[in-house]
């Protein structure tokens, strides 16, 4: 599989795409620079690997380990609305409790017949106040309050209606903050038309979820893709291998750090890792991973 990327590059982002591209199979690296070296262009063979996902709330480190693993990552929207799901909550430790609290975003008149593009986020509820205050109870002497509660807070507090574009901000941002180079897709109106080939086919509903990947694998020249561990049984390795595309899984190891007291808490909200770990720890614990293919 060939990409070619041309972009106007600085030396610090060449480093960072050279590291994530070794760790995608490179096979070639081409550089050539132009005469007075202002410019200089990035000619990449390798193995273009993709994840696709649903536009999580906050979610756990784990969402964060899939899209720095991949090449491409693609905010798919083009699905239905799920109530109860990460989409719109996750959950924080509460302070002097040994069991969780959720936080939330509340959002206008949920419903599965409605996609995840058409969901908008309430304006009646006083919710980024009330969150704000609750992250700052719960989080205020954390080792690195100081350092991430500010980028939490101006996160909440970013004005946008639509649920989606609300979340992807969130992500892009963290992961700008985390050093994760993983472009990011998010929108795209190929998408749509995905979605009307798919109404058109007449295959089972296991097999539109698979053949959309295929097929927004297919959109993003990517050879491969990866998914989190917990979707092993919705993808068949026959089914990727008949279209010449390496399903692969990503496992995220049992991570542990200060938590306050009483008994760890794993896989809460990526804001629970980072006011105990900061933006450097948090990188680190990236690597605590499997892959599985």
């Amino acid at each position: 599989m060939r990409q070619q990327v041309i972009k106007k590059l600085s030396w610090d982002y060449l480093l960072a795409r050279f590291m994530k591209i070794v760790g995608n199979n490179l096979i070639v690296i081409l550089i050539s620079f132009k005469k007075k070296i202002h410019y200089f262009y990035l000619m990449v063979f390798y193995k273009k690997i993709a994840a696709i996902m649903q536009p999580y709330f906050f979610p756990y480190i784990g969402y964060f380990q899939l899209i720095n693993e991949a090449s491409v990552f693609v905010l798919y929207d083009k699905v239905t609305y799920r109530k109860s799901s990460w989409l719109n909550r996750n959950r924080i430790k509460q302070k002097g409790n040994s069991s969780p609290v959720y936080i939330t975003v509340p959002v206008k008149n949920p419903s599965a017949n409605n996609l995840i593009e058409e969901t908008e986020i309430s304006k009646n509820i006083d919710w980024r106040n009330n969150l704000k205050k609750l992250i700052y109870y719960n989080y205020k002497r954390a080792s690195f309050f100081n350092e991430v509660y500010p980028d939490i807070v101006e996160l909440i507090f970013y004005e946008e209606q639509s649920l989606h574009l609300f979340n992807s901000n969130i992500l892009t941002t963290l992961c700008n903050k985390l050093s994760i180079t993983t472009p990011i897709i998010t929108q795209n109106e190929q998408h749509s038309k995905i979605e009307s080939r798919l109404d058109k086919v007449g295959i089972s509903k296991e097999d539109v979820r698979q053949q959309r990947v295929v097929e927004l694998c297919n959109l993003y020249n990517a050879s491969s893709y990866i998914n989190p561990i917990n979707g092993m049984d919705l993808y068949c390795f026959d089914f990727f291998n008949k279209h010449k595309k390496d399903l692969r899984f990503i496992k995220t190891d049992f991570i542990e750090y200060p938590q306050f007291k009483g008994p760890f808490l794993e896989n809460l909200s990526i804001i629970d890792v980072l006011m105990h770990n900061g933006y450097e720890g948090t990188k680190d614990l990236l690597q605590k991973r499997k892959l599985i293919s």
